[in-house]
């Protein structure tokens, strides 16, 4: 998943030949400075843009020996947990695996997690990167 905006800029095309001769041999070395730092400008102004948000998806593995029956995920940079993920009453049984979605519009990649067992006990995991997530595993 392509979290950040790269370009490529062949060598032909950054160097291009005139008249037989390449960039660095026409015009005046102030000309050169000023396209070169052009390029630049534009590699770093790209690199200043905010991706767009993505929805990310991965697999829950319940390896515990209790049910899940709330589960909260927030970007770490955040001070409030999102709304439950396993809405609705719905639970993910010991042994149980199941599709996790988040979809609030972040753009960030370092999420918490948090857990809430059958018996009310209590799990925080920080700082998972969902960026490069495939599955995470619940484990007593």
């Amino acid at each position: 998943m392509n979290r950040g905006w790269r370009a490529s800029i062949p060598e032909a095309d950054f160097a291009p030949s005139v008249a037989g001769r390449k960039a660095e041999q026409w015009g005046t070395p102030l000309m050169n400075t000023i396209f070169g730092g052009g390029v630049a400008a534009l590699v770093l102004l790209g690199s200043a843009v905010p991706v767009a948000a993505e929805d990310i998806y991965f697999t829950l593995y319940n390896e515990s020996s209790r049910s899940l029956h709330y589960f909260y995920a927030a970007p770490t940079v955040s001070r409030s947990w999102g709304g439950d993920l396993l809405a609705g009453g719905h639970t993910l049984r010991a042994g149980a695996t199941g599709t996790v979605t988040i979809a609030d519009g972040s753009t960030e990649c370092y999420y918490d997690f948090k857990f809430v067992m059958a018996d009310s006990s209590e799990t925080v995991v920080n700082e998972i990167d969902i960026c490069s997530l495939g599955s995470y595993t619940i484990y007593d």
